[in-house]
């Protein structure tokens, strides 16, 4: 589940001194706050003044208190850290105070290094994202990251979408390069909402708004591979794969039909005993199953009981029966699992839960390295990972 945000509690995580130099920052000292006798577990003030302010004021103050909350988590400090790497002359790591906690890390981030704290929301956007299509048919060769040649694929972006669906008609494309990955994220117009909302004066009415929506590519040159996310139609992300080839890499890109990656009915075939080494120090567990019957478009999504780590077993049994549904009247099209990863030497107790789907999806992008390679080891033990070079690399569809 997120992380919702609340603006008393994210003031509330902030010591005196650096809320005052990041109020200050964004021209709200002096506030109308007797520092002399506030508290931080009591921020009720602080939060009272800011409310207090003009509505545009207001707004601009908690969308940064919202960036500081965003970064302001474990992933958040992780992001922060990598950015800072490509910034090496900023002396990051040195000049951060140590004691401070996550949202402060953000906080002073956003205030002192700004470079920084948006290239790690960059980073920590892409560390979200889930459920990205991958093909590896693309030439090995660098994208062209010119100012021209972004404009040129914003305009075949907004050509694309404005002609297939009436909405992109501005575009906007942005560049991040990440451990040899190129990233490209483009921001095109939806399609127009009526809201209601405050005006500036305090009056109830209908307001025209024009959000963008997300597309991310993500081209690795030395494979010649290129990861998609986009909430669009399986057609609509092939032409946009098409249109970057043909813009930032001068191809021409066809349609791809690899083989499947995953073939999840293994699992029946083992009964669902997922036995693992135990020098490993790894136990794994499925959390959720989803059957589609084989004749039609029915599914049967189980969960199991949190609380019962065989519970999944149990379940299918109960579900079918060879008189109403037989096993040969349905395969396993998605499974969510939770590999448990024991404290070891030079290792954290962690665990890590993350989705399969057949043929070619998986919701498990940018891990570190050693539980990707256990997760590899397993799934293609168990003969689930039929094809390709794993869930780390994301999938397909």
């Amino acid at each position: 589940m997120g992380r919702s945000f609340s603006l008393s509690d994210t003031v509330r995580r902030i010591a005196v001194p650096l809320l005052r130099e990041f109020l200050n920052r964004l021209g709200q000292e002096p506030l109308s706050v007797d520092w002399s006798v506030y508290q931080p577990h009591h921020p009720m003030p602080v939060v009272d003044a800011i409310f207090a302010r003009p509505v545009e004021e207001f707004n601009r103050v908690e969308a940064a208190f919202q960036a500081a909350h965003d970064l302001g988590c474990k992933s958040g400090a992780a992001a922060l850290a990598e950015a800072a790497d490509l910034y090496p002359e900023m002396q990051y790591s040195t000049r951060l105070p140590q004691d401070y906690g996550l949202t402060e890390r953000a906080v002073w981030s956003l205030i002192h290094v700004p470079e920084i704290a948006a290239m790690a929301g960059l980073i920590h956007r892409v560390e979200t994202l889930s459920w990205w299509r991958r093909r590896d048919d693309l030439p090995l060769r660098k994208p062209e990251t010119s100012p021209r040649a972004l404009q040129r694929f914003a305009a075949g972006l907004s050509e694309l979408l404005v002609t297939i669906q009436g909405r992109g008609r501005v575009c906007t494309v942005e560049t991040m390069t990440r451990r040899g990955t190129e990233y490209f994220f483009a921001y095109p117009d939806d399609y127009v909402e009526t809201v209601t909302a405050h005006h500036p004066e305090r009056q109830l009415g209908a307001q025209m708004l024009r959000r963008t929506f997300p597309i991310v590519l993500a081209f690795e040159p030395t494979t010649g591979s290129l990861e998609l996310f986009a909430k669009v139609s399986p057609q609509v992300k092939l032409a946009i794969e098409q249109t970057f080839a043909r813009c930032l890499l001068g191809h021409d890109l066809g349609e791809y039909t690899p083989q499947a990656t995953y073939a999840l009915d293994r699992l029946h075939d083992l009964r669902f005993d997922l036995t693992t080494d135990p020098e490993d120090a790894v136990a794994v567990e499925i959390r959720q199953v989803r059957l589609s019957f084989q004749a039609n478009h029915r599914q049967i999504l189980l969960t199991a009981d949190p609380d019962r780590p065989r519970d999944m077993k149990t379940m299918l049994a109960e579900v079918l029966d060879q008189e109403h549904v037989p096993w040969s009247a349905v395969h396993i099209s998605l499974v969510k699992f939770c590999f448990h990863f024991a404290s070891l030497p030079g290792r954290k107790a962690s665990s890590l839960t993350f989705e399969v789907a057949f043929p070619h999806h998986c919701s498990l992008r940018n891990q570190q390295a050693d539980r990707v390679a256990l997760v590899e080891k397993y799934l293609a033990r168990w003969g689930v990972l039929v094809n390709g070079t794993g869930p780390n690399l994301a999938a397909a569809g």
